[in-house]
């Protein structure tokens, strides 16, 4: 999302382990971000799916703040545990 974030056009998708947790952004033409994200526990039973529009002038405290989640609660590789 960080290369996305000085543009006015655009995507970016996110997607962690196995259809869990999906996020998508998506520039419009007004410059906003249309954003949808969904987390699902079990993809065969369940789905749960929020959208939202946020202004381009948020996105770089978003990141910021979505940085210091993940350094304070780093992504555990599947594989490993």
């Amino acid at each position: 999302m960080e290369e996305r974030s000085g543009s006015v056009s655009g995507q970016t998708q996110r997607a962690r382990g196995p259809r869990q947790v999906a996020g998508e952004a998506k520039n419009s033409k007004t410059g906003h971000l249309d954003c949808t994200v969904a987390i699902t526990g079990d993809h065969l039973s369940e789905e749960h799916r929020f959208s939202f529009g946020i202004d381009q002038s948020y996105l770089p405290g978003l990141l910021a703040q979505l940085g210091a989640v993940l350094r304070e609660y780093p992504i555990q590789d599947e594989q490993r545990g």
